[in-house]
């Protein structure tokens, strides 16, 4: 929309004091700041991951920098969401509760706490993978996002 960005522009009244701050960048905010002649201030499309909750996970794993604990890529299936939670109880076999949150939330939205006590007992009980699963699954379904 080229009029849309020469009216813009023409909004700039001093070009050295203004800037284009984004959150997650994309070659398309880019172009806008190259259209008004302004800087972009945000992380390049390549680096993006180690701003998500997976990547810097991974990223301080590499420099072993200690965090707590979770997975270290996101899930996109809830059937990787439920193995992944049931290997963080496995080595933390005292937990209560968890924490699923969505890659691309921030400022605590995208997070919901999950009760860990039925899987708990199940474990203690030695139930069947296919069972605690199911566990899993109703509580997964429980749980609510904060927004």
């Amino acid at each position: 929309r080229p009029r849309f960005l020469t009216r813009l522009k023409s909004l700039i009244q001093n070009p050295t004091i203004c800037s284009l701050m984004i959150l997650r960048g994309t070659h398309y905010e880019n172009e806008i700041a190259k259209a008004l002649d302004i800087p972009m201030y945000s992380a390049k499309p390549k680096d993006q991951v180690h701003g998500s909750k997976a990547g810097s996970r991974a990223l301080f794993q590499l420099l072993n920098i200690p965090c707590a604990d979770g997975t270290f890529s996101g899930c996109s299936q809830i059937e990787d969401l439920i193995q992944e939670i049931l290997s963080v109880i496995k080595r933390n076999p005292l937990a209560e509760k968890g924490v699923v949150k969505l890659l691309d939330g921030f400022s605590g939205k995208g997070n919901a706490i999950v009760d860990l006590s039925n899987i708990q007992n199940a474990i203690a009980l030695n139930e069947s993978s296919a069972v605690l699963s199911e566990i899993m699954l109703h509580s997964l379904k429980e749980m609510e996002f904060c927004c």
